[in-house]
């Protein structure tokens, strides 16, 4: 079976259900490498066998239609109604508070569906958002002195941070959720802090892979800058 862009936009749709890559994987009792490679393109097709018996049984409520976001590619025969009715694309994510996120378990459900359960709320951004994207706002709990309350982030699930991303991370040993710059040498793991001054926290993957609950990547960060003024490189309110 040929990977088609269909097929990989289904596959996109079950990342974000499933929450990551392992998970959707270890769902269908196969290698993660194996989905990597049908997205990167390394593998251009799917053994009959494998997609008779397990993925086209799984990707069949993730295609045309699916409830994450309208999908990406259309069939050939449907182009033309889709250039001419589909509507301009509004950039909204479902969002919820730092402080609620506490309780977000990626085993369970996705962070999407977990935001939109939390009361339906969503927050409109410049960037395109994807299947797999929510919104935080940070609050009083927010460990992280970098951004004033009431900032948003776009966060990305399903996705890996790449050296010099900013990401939300739920630290395992305190459960405290965290915003920090993400580096990677070898093994070496580090989340420093985005203004430099506070804790950073760095750990060797290969020894300890457990450290961190779940980390994702934000794609952008909102805030009012009407009401805030910078004081010794930190925004504070007017």
């Amino acid at each position: 079976m040929k990977v088609t862009p269909e097929i990989l936009t289904a596959i996109d749709n079950a990342i974000d259900h499933y929450g990551n890559i392992t998970q959707f994987a270890k769902h269908l009792g196969i290698a993660h490498s194996t989905i990597l490679f049908w997205k990167n393109g390394k593998t251009g097709n799917i053994s009959g066998q494998l997609w008779t018996s397990k993925l086209r049984h799984e990707l069949k409520p993730f295609m045309h239609g699916n409830p994450y976001d309208r999908p990406r590619y259309m069939l050939r025969e449907e182009s033309a109604t889709y250039a001419a009715e589909q509507p301009s694309r509004i950039n909204k994510a479902p969002i919820a508070a730092i402080s609620q996120f506490a309780d977000f378990d990626p085993t369970i459900e996705s962070p999407v569906t977990y935001a939109k359960n939390l009361g339906g709320k969503s927050a409109l951004f410049a960037h395109d958002v994807k299947p797999g994207y929510f919104a935080i706002e940070l609050d009083e709990t927010a460990k992280c002195g970098d951004f004033p309350l009431g900032t948003v982030l776009l966060v990305a699930s399903g996705e890996y941070a790449q050296n010099g991303d900013t990401v939300v991370a739920k630290l395992r040993d305190t459960n405290e959720i965290v915003i920090r710059h993400y580096s990677r040498e070898d093994n070496q793991v580090k989340l420093s802090a985005v203004n430099g001054s506070g804790k950073t926290y760095e750990w060797n993957a290969k020894e300890n892979s457990a450290c961190i609950m779940w980390m994702y990547p934000v794609i952008e960060i909102n805030l009012d800058l009407a009401k805030f003024r910078w004081v010794d490189d930190r925004l504070v309110e007017k």
